[in-house]
């Protein structure tokens, strides 16, 4: 799932890390100012990510953890560091596909409306989207 956070919304790993879950049935995420309700099938993974909780990052009970990715230190998240080392492991290599996702986003939405989705300030989504509608994309 932090993958596809920064595959597909150009998010960086310490933001993505502490990003926390909700109780609701429309699985939404807080990335920017304006929560992003995630469509199907990535609201069914943040769904199996909540339900199993367990495995690498997390330790103790986490079954009440407000975390979407656990720490293993009881309370905290994931160290971006971790989720970082086992995407390169996987062969998702974080900076150049985050840089590729904000290259699409900014393409295709006004800067206002990038920051205000995946919590760019404004100033950098005005240069990724100038960037972005300047270059060959």
């Amino acid at each position: 799932m932090a993958g596809l956070l920064v595959l597909l919304y150009g998010q960086g790993l310490t933001r993505a890390s502490r990003l926390t879950t909700d109780t609701d049935s429309k699985q939404t995420l807080s990335l920017g100012t304006t929560p992003v309700e995630l469509p199907p099938p990535l609201d069914d993974f943040v769904r199996e990510l909540r339900r199993s909780h367990r495995g690498h990052f997390a330790t103790g009970r986490i079954a009440d953890s407000i975390w979407l990715f656990p720490g293993v230190i009881p309370g905290n998240s994931v160290f971006a560091a971790t989720i970082s080392r086992h995407l390169v492991t996987l062969g998702t290599p974080v900076r150049p596909g985050q840089n590729a996702a904000l290259m699409d986003l900014a393409h295709r939405s006004p800067a206002a409306v990038l920051s205000q989705l995946i919590g760019l300030h404004i100033e950098t989504a005005t240069s990724w989207t100038t960037h972005a509608n300047g270059s060959n994309h």
